[in-house]
Parts: C-alpha cells; structure tokens; sequence
C-alpha cells in the first residue's frame, strides 16, 4: 500500500527552479532578506559558497551611500568583509544591519534599500530561469 504525503504548497518541481516558494497556490510570493554571521568564512570560501549555489561573485568596494526603494531581476548574496551595510526589506520596514562577517541574501524581487559607509563585500548574484528572457 502506499500512502501520500501531505499536499505540498507548490506544484512538485517547483522549488528546484531556484524561485520563492507560494505559501499557497493564490497568494504572492514572499519576496525575503535574510542575514546570518559568518565569521569563519575566508574569500575563497564565500567564494565557492556562492558558485556551489550557482551564484557569480566579485569583491566590491563602496565609499558611503544610500539607495532609493529599488528591486533586482536577479538573487543577490553578499558577504561583508569590512564595515557595515543596512538592507532595509520596504515591504515589512524591517532593517537588517549586515556588519562585518556577515552574509545576507535578498531575492529577486525584493523591494529593498540600501545604507552603508565605508564598504568593502563581495556581491553575487544569481539568475533565476524566471528572469531570463526566452525572446531572442
């Protein structure tokens, strides 16, 4: 006999595609930030991190600044290597200050600001399939 597991929110595949999942069939995506400490990670660890979840990265560096509301095509995962970066998720209000050792990640979609001094991170970003145009 086989029994089924319980009903999933999302069509079977669709969390392969690299996409934010529905938390129901009918209702948007949740567009995210995340952010975490991770002060043992060398470069060519975060590096590799980012490449092994199909993300490109490069070493940035920025004087102070700040951003109006904007949105990416693409996932972004940042490493700060030195000072600080505030992301700020526009829908909730909710800031996320990313100092030194930490990495953080926004999703395609997400309307975010950005505050920062000094700054120096690497920046990755990865395209989802739903961002690459089939047009010629």
């Amino acid at each position: 006999m086989v029994r089924a597991g319980p009903r999933l929110p999302y069509p079977l595949g669709f969390k392969t595609l690299g996409l934010p999942i529905y938390a129901s069939w009918r209702s948007k995506p949740r567009m995210i930030i995340t952010a975490a400490l991770a002060p043992e990670l060398t470069i060519d660890q975060a590096l590799a991190e980012a490449n092994s979840e199909g993300f490109v990265g490069e070493i940035k560096e920025y004087t102070g600044g700040h951003t109006e509301p904007h949105r990416h095509d693409y996932d972004v995962r940042l490493f700060v290597l030195e000072g600080e970066i505030r992301l700020t998720d526009v829908q909730d209000n909710v800031v996320h200050a990313c100092g030194s050792g930490t990495k953080a990640y926004v999703s395609a979609g997400t309307v975010h600001t950005e505050d920062h001094d000094a700054l120096k991170m690497i920046v990755a970003r990865r395209h989802t399939r739903a961002t690459i145009s089939a047009d010629p």
